[in-house]
């Protein structure tokens, strides 16, 4: 339980966040496509890396400040002693979301968001080390819910292009040779410019066997709401975004079409988790957790 609350506080700026119950989750399947994954994408390093672990990231303009967000993505990965001397290493990160979607998740991977989110740093799966960061994408659902994975980023590409920018990554897949956009941002989720700043992070991965969830906590709506103000942001999806039209349009389908998945209900997600493949433990009730928070 120390190591758990140790976790979220410490490594994913979670002191503040109102947990209602925490799960442990266990899912055979999703942990084997995640190792096998990344065996896969080591072996792809070490014996083809012109081709899967490009750094032509360092010929773009800003080089500088990408030097500084990758010398910062290493920072984070030595924080976890498991990385040491591993190729394609692995860092715990957050997914806010719906209760009734993070579910489901558990049960069948991030495939079941059935569309990647064409955000504006990329399009894919996102994921940041920071719960508080991540407010805005769960603060205002009907059952706030936070998903704890591990994520295997692989090669990650340096991003410091704003969405507002021509040249920016919004909508735009991964690029060849990487497995990973990378981005440092202010908490209004613009690329933060400035090293003494207080900066968070977003990852975006478009391939769901580079991540596995871990935990999942319910959140008290009551509370959360008014402590994720102070992050209050345009996320991708927002209707009065105003990127390039094309890429607006792609960003709202996106958005309605996680709105449909959010509209099964709970009941219908848990049945979900009850088939053979997962196993999903109840940890503590919140009383018994709450100095967590």
């Amino acid at each position: 339980m120390q190591r758990l609350k140790s976790l979220l506080t410490e490594h994913l700026d979670g002191k503040k966040i109102p947990v209602q119950k925490c799960y442990a989750i266990y899912n055979q399947t999703l942990i084997g496509n995640f190792i096998g994954h990344r065996k896969v994408i080591a072996s792809r390093h070490i014996g083809s890396p012109g081709l899967f672990k490009k750094d032509d990231w360092q010929n773009l303009k800003g080089l500088e400040q990408r030097k500084w967000v990758h010398e910062r993505y290493e920072i984070l990965v030595q924080r976890f002693a498991w990385n040491k001397n591993e190729e394609i290493p692995i860092v715990p990160v957050v997914h806010g979301t719906d209760s009734a979607v993070a579910y489901k998740i558990c049960g069948q991977g991030f495939a079941a968001l059935s569309s990647l989110d064409a955000g504006f740093y990329g399009k894919g799966i996102y994921y940041t080390s920071s719960c508080m960061y991540a407010t805005p994408y769960f603060a205002t659902k009907q059952t706030p819910s936070i998903l704890v994975c591990l994520i295997s980023p692989g090669n990650i590409h340096p991003i410091i292009e704003d969405y507002r920018e021509k040249d920016s990554f919004l909508g735009r897949p991964i690029d060849n040779g990487y497995q990973c956009h990378y981005c440092l941002t202010n908490k209004d989720g613009h690329p933060c410019k400035k090293p003494k700043d207080r900066f968070y992070d977003e990852f975006v991965v478009a391939n769901e066997a580079q991540t596995v969830p871990i935990f999942l906590f319910t959140i008290d709506k009551n509370n959360i709401f008014e402590i994720g103000k102070e992050y209050a942001r345009k996320i991708a999806g927002d209707d009065d975004d105003k990127p390039p039209e094309q890429e607006n349009r792609n960003t709202r389908n996106d958005s309605r079409r996680r709105d449909k998945e959010n509209s099964k209900s709970e009941s219908e997600s848990k049945k979900d988790l009850n088939e053979p493949s997962v196993d999903i433990k109840k940890e503590e009730e919140f009383k018994l957790i709450s100095d967590m928070v």
